[in-house]
């Protein structure tokens, strides 16, 4: 019963260690980080050099996977960790896959929306 409550306690300390630094490390700075960057990039893109659009694509790819490595560390530490897990995952998946489609959507926007292009026209008309 006490190895029992000691493992329970180790379990618990490394949940709360890598539950908070999760939170303090990806979803507030990692992830709004990530988003703001493709956002600007997606603006931008067809203003910057091939230097410019590879660098952004490559910081942005490194800071995506060290983002949900982090997160897998929550997801050893019960139910409540795999919770923790799944919201950095989707978190820093969204801006990733928004930047996929900037190569594929004429006005360089993709909406989760409506799961599809934002067509130019429409962003124009509200301009």
């Amino acid at each position: 019963a006490a190895k029992e409550r000691k493992q329970e306690a180790a379990k618990y300390r490394r949940f709360k260690f890598g539950l908070f630094s999760t939170m303090r490390l990806v979803l507030f700075e990692a992830v709004p980080s990530l988003t703001l960057t493709v956002a600007f990039f997606l603006i931008q893109v067809d203003k910057m050099d091939w230097l410019g659009k590879t660098k952004t694509i490559i910081s942005t790819i490194m800071s995506g996977v060290v983002s949900i490595s982090l997160g897998l560390y929550s997801y050893s530490c019960g139910w409540k960790g795999k919770i923790t897990a799944a919201l950095v995952f989707l978190f820093c998946l969204i801006p990733l896959v928004k930047m996929s489609f900037v190569f594929m959507c004429d006005s360089h926007i993709f909406s989760f929306f409506t799961f599809q292009c934002v067509p130019l026209e429409s962003i124009e008309e509200a301009a």
